[in-house]
């Protein structure tokens, strides 16, 4: 039986992962996502599900101050003392100032602070960019692995391992023991940053980040999560053929299975785990339940770097998607829109939206790229429903939209390439789908889908 990689598809990057009984629990980065750290289950390493999020409030942490990309990174998930410890980075705290490598410190798990001296035990390999050190404990030995070389196409995994937690630490013969850095096959990019695991039978497996690069080595999704086989030799371990694979052998007897069709009829004001929003969520402008829901412009724009927009979204989660959206909206003033977006930065985004200009309403479809900005359709419409629809492949997003819920008018293509995190300056996350509205002065028009 096989499985294919990823096993958690879309904007899922660094994952942790423990065991506690028969089941599985992991965790991945959000960055500047609301609510933040989503926590999936398993019970057979290959099929997921979300079943929670663990920064569900916005007290937690200072989402305001979280520029793109930045917030939290590389969460750890631990078990112990019956408890769930979850330990992550918010990048926008102090930083120190020092040279690269890995310290340990004994930390009160209560209180989380730090217990007696901070001690550097392994500087890693050489490769750069040191991070995401995890520890385990196997039989005699303490063992590290930590990612290095960047979380690009020359990202690995790394190894050493030492008597005593406190070392020293001796780097492994086999290192880097997962990469994809010189694969000539290309079906999988950017492997590192792993966690280890090991089954009820005895065997042993990583899950790490990865990239499903399409034509020119690209991807729209970011790094997603990957399962790979563990090898052994000489007390030592590494990934079964040392660089991740799109197809492995399946722990014993598992079926994997596939995501369905999701719809959302917003009957109930709670949120279904899947929705996302940038940098928190202002429930003054974004309200749903009794099968609607409501967005008005927040005063922040999606293309603005600090701020909340008024945006609710889902992660894309293959390159062959679609998304819908059926809305009522009836813009007041030059400036009001709404609709839906693909969203990967502030200064990479598609939209589909309705719009007023010069006392007219407008269906637009925009591209922006960095600082370059394309308009590639409008037509005049008149009031009513409408619903919009984008179409995903690996090279294109394809945008449609329909006046009579029955027949769609094709609004355009524009290529995935600019949506893609290799193209985007130093982007950590991936393309997500939502809906929005937004304004350029205050206005009281409401988008109701």
């Amino acid at each position: 039986m096989k499985y294919t990689n990823p096993v958690i598809s879309g904007f899922n990057p660094d994952p942790s992962i423990c065991k506690v009984g028969e089941d599985y629990y992991l965790v991945t980065s959000t960055f500047e996502y609301f609510p933040g750290i989503p926590i999936y289950h398993s019970i057979d390493l290959v099929n997921w599900e979300h079943i929670g999020n663990a920064v569900t409030r916005k007290s937690q942490l200072p989402f305001e101050k979280t520029k793109p990309s930045g917030g939290i990174w590389a969460p750890t998930i631990r078990y112990g003392n019956e408890k769930f410890y979850i330990t992550a980075t918010f990048s926008e705290g102090g930083k120190l100032h020092e040279t690269e490598g890995i310290s340990v410190a004994e930390m009160d798990p209560d209180s989380g602070k730090i217990i007696g001296e901070i001690k550097r035990v392994w500087n890693g390999t050489g490769g750069g960019w040191i991070e995401a050190p995890h520890i385990y404990h196997i039989g005699d030995w303490y063992y590290i692995i930590a990612a290095e070389g960047g979380t690009g196409v020359l990202h690995t995994e790394v190894e050493a391992r030492s008597r005593s937690i406190w070392g020293p630490y001796e780097s492994c013969p086999h290192n880097p023991i997962l990469t994809n850095r010189n694969d000539t096959d290309k079906q999988a990019a950017c492997c590192g940053h792993a966690d280890l695991i090991q089954e009820a039978d005895g065997k042993w497996w990583m899950v790490h980040l990865a990239t499903r690069p399409y034509t020119s080595g690209k991807s729209p999704l970011g790094r997603e999560t990957f399962l790979i086989p563990v090898a052994w030799q000489d007390g030592w371990f590494f990934a079964k053929g040392k660089k991740a694979r799109i197809e492995n052998d399946a722990p014993a007897c598992v079926i994997q299975s596939r995501t369905k069709v999701r719809e959302f009829d917003f009957a109930e004001k709670e949120w279904e785990l899947e929705w996302l929003f940038i940098r928190g969520i202002d429930e003054r402008n974004i309200e749903r339940g009794e099968g609607k829901l409501i967005l008005c412009p927040s005063g922040v724009k999606l293309s603005d770097t600090y701020g909340t927009p008024s945006f609710a979204a889902v992660r894309q989660y293959d390159f062959n998607c679609a998304a819908e959206a059926e809305m009522e909206y009836k813009p007041q003033n030059n400036g009001d829109e709404a609709g839906m977006a693909i969203y990967l930065t502030p200064q990479n985004i598609y939209r589909i939206c309705k719009k007023r200009e010069d006392g007219k309403n407008y269906i637009i479809v925009l591209k922006q790229a960095d600082d370059f900005k394309q308009e590639i359709y409008r037509a005049e419409v008149s009031e009513g429903r409408l619903q919009f629809r984008i179409e995903a492949d690996k090279q294109k997003y394809s945008f449609s939209y329909s006046v009579n819920g029955v027949d769609f008018i094709s609004a355009g293509d524009a290529s995935a390439k600019f949506l893609t995190t290799e193209v985007a300056d130093r982007c950590f996350t991936g393309t997500v789908i939502g809906v929005y509205a937004e304004a350029d002065s205050k206005t009281t028009a409401e988008a109701v889908i």
